[in-house]
């Protein structure tokens, strides 16, 4: 987790609504992977625990090490970081302090760019592995997003 002190490592996810989606995109990926979070939580993950910058920088060389990969700073006014508020609260964010481990069965949905890369992940996964009707165009989100606003 970079804004924290020490070396913590995570799987991060987030649970965000759909419009938060579109503003989570340009930051990360208009590519992922959608699992159902009763995965994440059987494998030891959960919530990420948003605490205040200034309590965080206060309290976190008293933070069990099984908490701190799920500490999740929110800190507008750049108390950890200077010049870098951290407010990451739209993305509803859950972590996993661990590798995560899945099977493509466990795949909800698979989130792609356009039509076209349903194609090419469909040519080289094949239906078997992902079916078809679990991939979703983000093309297709904002056209609808465009025409029904």
């Amino acid at each position: 987790m970079p804004f924290l002190p020490g070396i913590h490592k995570a799987v991060c996810f987030t649970e965000c609504v759909w419009d938060a989606l579109l503003h989570h995109i340009p930051r990360y990926s208009e590519y992922g992977v959608v699992f159902n979070k009763d995965i994440v939580h059987r494998q030891g993950g959960g919530p990420a625990l948003y605490a205040r910058g200034d309590l965080v920088r206060d309290v976190v060389s008293k933070v069990p090490d099984s908490l701190m990969s799920f500490i999740a700073p929110f800190d507008p006014d750049s108390v950890l970081s200077s010049h870098t508020p951290l407010e990451f609260l739209h993305e509803r964010e859950w972590r996993l302090p661990s590798d995560f481990t899945f099977h493509d069965s466990q795949i909800e949905y698979v989130l792609v760019k356009t039509i076209d890369d349903v194609n090419t992940f469909v040519d080289r996964f094949g239906t078997d592995r992902i079916p078809l009707h679990k991939y979703i165009p983000m093309e297709v989100y904002r056209a609808v997003k465009k025409g029904w606003p």
